[in-house]
């Protein structure tokens, strides 16, 4: 605090030619306090100012108009007795940098409010406490920051704080029993949470909703909160979770609800949740490079379309099911996956992509009932049922849930994207739309993937029409066409590729299966490898032989069925290699190379071709008859896409609309539509698609109130 003197003029002139170096002043000069004005020509890199009860010297450059101090400028009290609310703020409005020492302060009477540019900066040994249900930070300005300050609830529920502005920063330090922070709005973005601890939220300890986007969670630990460690939903979009992790939060890390859309986690550490480690139901997002250990349910699970899971690792997931474990429940009887494909929680389950991930079940009794799985989906909705609310229903590929409970009437019940619709007792809010209109997942490509160990099966397609394309370990599975049922298909439960044979002196590697016509028996390299000279021929476990490496015997033989079509037991050999069947004359195969392979290979049907060089409608294709050149067929994509122009930007009245087209070639009507917005347009606008003319597709954006659509292209998925 500067503080008023009168200072005599001979006295200034001294100080003055001391600031500049011409004299040592002399030492009775040293607590003379200066208020207001300029001393002229002084060195400010050199004079020091004491500006401080405490004696607190700095020099000039680095002090004056640098940082304010809530205890010494405003009197806030670092023993935590009484309120420190106004000191605090007073600093945070004055543009200077807030430093907070050491102690405890107390907030119960108004928010800090950070305004454009407040930064506070706090001491490790700085606690700041709450009580009641007072929001604790209220951000509002641009480029407002946090350094190493510790947030503490007390008793209460009231939330961390509110982010609704850009460039947000907060770096070091905790947030201990709030119910969260919240990027709430389009105009939080750009904002940075790294490096900090949120433990024992009652909800979800960050959450990012309404359309936030460039929100980054970066090297961030998650403890024991009830909700997600960070959520990412209602438009939430082209946000980041790196380096996040927890070893032991009450739910998911990650999650991305229906409505979140590319956004990415990479990186990321979840184990020991007691949930799924990641969920992603929305659309476009991804997760790479991440690790799902030791959580109660399912590793990676993905309920969204067109979602990515690449270069992940999954480990002894579905502990519910480890007597050993917090999470068992005896009753519990789900099966749980290493990484799942699945339509719910809002999200249609099409369109994924699951490539390059590992997957394995090293317990001596495995819980992970797959290492993969496509999952059934949604129930279909049913006449005369008792549905719960909250609960989810596929009605002609439509989603639904019920925003309350009761008993459904007769068909053919909600149709549409009308929401609410009331049917019975039940009354229903449109969720989405499946891009194949159906109730389960299709049009998913799971793998190349390295699927280990497991309880029950390595792979399972539990769909009922097989509309998924299955690349498994490193070889193809079946696939089948949209929309069509192989007769009598069932999915074996085996997949292994044909091993190379194990001979004395070989060099074997970490991970690596060999086979050993010896006993005829397969086996797992489990540790380093290395020279191997001592013949496996145990037939059950794992043994440490005496030239050192530790085998794991995986099975007898060395061919295993993938999948069981109409009697026909299919084996794969290597990957992108030859497809055998034990029924004569049927030997498909799976080819790789650039152009077309129409008149160029020679296949039998079944076959598959992968062009390198591909386009959409142009990358796979299927020999679906004859033994020579011909009957090559392009796979379509299930869909058409294009993008409109800008739609939005002008005030509508409710209930209003205005539109904008795109051509999309291959497009006639009766065609559906699934618009997406680039950009959330914000709350009370709704949007769809159609296809208004051949070759068109029209998106109209509607206002349920009076608003002011915020201007975005829409991606205009057409099915086809």
């Amino acid at each position: 605090m500067l503080r008023l003197l009168l200072v005599p003029l001979a006295l200034v002139c001294v100080l003055q030619q001391a600031l500049a170096g011409q004299f040592t002043p002399p030492t009775n000069l040293a607590n003379v306090i200066i208020t207001g004005g300029t001393i002229a020509g002084a060195n400010a890199s050199n004079a020091l100012i004491s500006t401080r009860a405490g004696g607190d010297s700095s020099t000039l450059a680095n002090r004056i108009g640098a940082w304010c101090d809530p205890v010494e400028d405003y009197g806030a009290d670092p023993t935590g007795t009484t309120d420190s609310s106004a000191a605090i703020n007073s600093c945070l409005a004055a543009g200077l940098q807030t430093k907070l020492p050491a102690g405890t302060f107390l907030v119960s009477s108004e928010s800090l409010a950070f305004g454009a540019g407040s930064s506070m900066d706090c001491d490790p040994a700085a606690e700041i406490e709450s009580a009641g249900s007072l929001a604790l930070l209220d951000v509002t300005g641009s480029d407002a920051s946090i350094v190493g300050c510790n947030f503490l609830k007390t008793s209460g529920s009231a939330i961390l704080g509110a982010v609704s502005s850009d460039h947000f920063s907060w770096n070091g330090g905790s947030s201990n029993g709030f119910a969260g922070l919240f990027f709430t709005t389009t105009g939080a973005y750009a904002g940075v949470v790294q490096n900090t601890r949120q433990i024992n939220s009652t909800g979800t300890a960050i959450t990012e909703q309404n359309g936030a986007y460039d929100i980054q969670t970066l090297n961030n630990e998650f403890e024991n909160n009830t909700g997600f460690g960070v959520l990412m939903t209602a438009g939430a979009h082209d946000n980041l979770s790196q380096g996040d992790w927890t070893l032991g939060n009450r739910i998911e890390l990650v999650g991305i609800s229906y409505t979140g859309f590319n956004n990415k986690i990479i990186g990321d550490s979840a184990a020991y949740t007691g949930d799924n480690c990641f969920s992603l139901s929305g659309s476009n997002n991804t997760i790479t490079g991440s690790h799902a250990v030791d959580c109660a349910f399912t590793g990676i699970s993905i309920a969204g379309d067109l979602d990515t899971a690449s270069g992940n690792f999954a480990l002894d997931n579905g502990q519910a099911h480890n007597p050993a474990s917090s999470f068992y429940n005896a009753a519990n009887t789900n099966n749980y996956s290493g990484i799942e494909i699945n339509a719910g929680v809002g999200g249609t389950g099409d369109n994924n992509t699951v490539v390059g991930n590992t997957v394995d079940d090293d317990q001596a009794t495995p819980t992970q009932s797959y290492a993969g799985n496509i999952a059934a989906g949604y129930a279909n909705w049913a006449a005369a049922t008792v549905y719960a609310a909250g609960a989810y229903v596929s009605s002609g590929g439509y989603i639904y849930m019920t925003t309350a409970g009761g008993t459904s009437g007769a068909a053919p019940g909600p149709t549409g994207t009308a929401t609410p619709q009331t049917d019975g007792t039940v009354s229903w809010t449109y969720i989405n739309t499946s891009p194949w209109l159906s109730a389960e997942p299709a049009g998913n490509t799971f793998g190349p993937n390295t699927l280990y160990r497991y309880k029950v099966q390595q792979f399972i397609d539990q769909t009922t029409n097989h509309a998924n394309l299955k690349i498994l370990g490193s070889s193809f599975g079946e696939f089948v066409s949209p929309g069509t049922t192989p007769a009598a298909s069932t999915v074996d439960a085996g997949f292994q590729q044909k091993a190379p044979s194990w001979s004395s002196g070989i060099s074997v590697v970490f991970g690596n299966i060999y086979y050993n016509p010896a006993g005829e028996n397969r086996y797992e390299v489990i540790n380093a490898g290395g020279s191997s000279t001592v013949s496996p021929t145990f037939t059950t476990g794992e043994q440490t032989l005496t030239d050192g490496v530790e085998w794991l015997w995986i099975g007898s033989g060395n061919l295993q069925p993938v999948e069981n079509i109409t009697g026909a037991a299919v084996s794969l050999q290597g990957p992108l290699g030859l497809v055998s069947s034990n029924q004569p004359g049927q030997t498909p195969e799976v080819f790789s190379s650039a152009n077309s392979p129409a008149g160029i290979v020679t296949a039998s049907p079944g076959s598959l071709y992968l062009q390198t060089n591909g386009g959409e409608g142009t990358t796979l294709y299927l020999k679906d008859s004859g033994t020579g050149t011909s009957g090559w067929d392009a796979i379509p994509p299930p869909y058409l896409i294009g993008t409109t122009g800008g739609i939005g930007g002008s005030a509508l009245a409710a209930g209003a609309c205005t539109s904008g087209t795109v051509a999309i070639s291959g497009a006639t009507t009766g065609m559906s539509v699934i618009a997406t917005p680039i950009t959330y347009p914000g709350d009370g606008i709704w949007w769809e698609g159609y296809i208004s003319a051949a070759g068109t597709a029209t998106v109209k954006v509607c206002a349920s109130v009076s608003a002011t659509p915020i201007a975005s292209a829409y991606n205009a998925r057409v099915i086809q």
